[in-house]
Parts: structure tokens; sequence; C-alpha cells
């Protein structure tokens, strides 16, 4: 499956196949409100234009128009989109969707987001609405303490401790950053 820990990233492969003739032609990505998942801003871009297409706004490593604090990202384009190339029933165009999980409060240990992505080129059958899904994945760790020497304790000798963190239980498998640990 898709599961990212704080900081992952992932790319998404989107395509949209379309009829030819399309008005307006409308993608749009959008990421949850909460906060759990950004874009990659210099990675999100058009990857691939059937060759021969006419009318769109946008070519190949076009970053979108972002809104939305960054939360959504579209590329439209209000010309009618044709292609010079025969048959011209349908097109492609592809789009490298980058996204990473943000250290948040909201990005919880088995949280399940989406990345949705949204086209509408008109009149039906020119319309599609797909998620991809996304788990959170995070560290469980379990902290323990060893002291040394524990008895026979001489006033103002040094005691030495280790601490020890450890996976709790799968899928707890995720790189632990910023681990602190403090003694009283």
């Amino acid at each position: 499956g898709n599961n990212l820990a704080i900081g992952e990233l992932i790319i998404i492969q989107a395509d949209v196949n379309m009829i030819t003739g399309t008005t307006p032609f409308n993608f749009t990505v959008s990421l949850p409100s909460t906060g759990e998942l950004v874009f990659d801003s210099t990675s999100t871009r058009v990857s691939f234009v059937q060759p021969g297409l006419t009318g769109l706004s946008f070519a190949v490593g076009n970053t979108g128009d972002a809104s939305n604090a960054g939360r959504t990202v579209s590329w439209i384009s209000s010309s009618s989109v044709v292609s010079s190339q025969t048959p011209t029933l349908s097109a492609r165009i592809s789009f490298e969707l980058a996204v990473y999980v943000a250290d948040v409060a909201a990005s919880t240990n088995g949280k399940q987001v989406s990345v949705t992505a949204s086209f509408d080129g008109g009149a039906s059958p020119a319309k599609l609405n797909q998620n991809f899904p996304i788990r959170i994945v995070l560290p469980v760790l379990t902290q323990t303490l060893a002291l040394s020497p524990t008895s026979n304790l001489q006033a103002g000798q040094s005691i030495t401790g280790t601490f020890t963190w450890s996976h709790v239980s799968a899928p707890s498998q995720a790189p632990a950053y910023r681990l602190s640990a403090y003694s009283a």
C-alpha cells in the first residue's frame, strides 16, 4: 500500500484521457484541509502532453496554479483542446503529483488520507474523480532506561544511564526523528 511516514514523498502518476474538442479543460488535485499532506511544488507538474495537441494553456513542466493555501493545484485551459493527429477521438495528458506527509498534529499513526484528482472536460464522459489513498505510519516506540551501578552507591559516585528505544510492533517501522530523552 501507500504507507508514508512524516517527511516521506510519494509521486502519483495521474493520466487524463480525454475526448478532443473538449472545452474547458480543468484538472484539479486537492489535499485534505487538515494539513497532513503537502505538495512538493517543484515536482508536482505536467509530465506528458500527447504530441499534436493544441488549445492548452500549459505545457510539460508546468507546475499548475496553487490555491486554497496550497492545498489545491489546478491546470485550466478555456480553449478547445484539439489534436492535429488522426485519430482525433482521444488524447492523453499526464501529471506527476508529488506529495509528502507533514509534521503536524493531525498526522497520526494509521490515519487514512487521500489525494483527490478531478477532471472536468465539459460534457460526460469527460469527467473523472479519483482518490489516491495514503496511510500515515508513525513510529510507535517503547523506552527503557538501564542504570549502572544500581546498588552499593557511595556519595558522589557516578551513575551511567543508557536509554534504549524500540519499535513496539508492526507496522511501526518508520524512522523516529527529533527524539529527545530527559532524566529527572
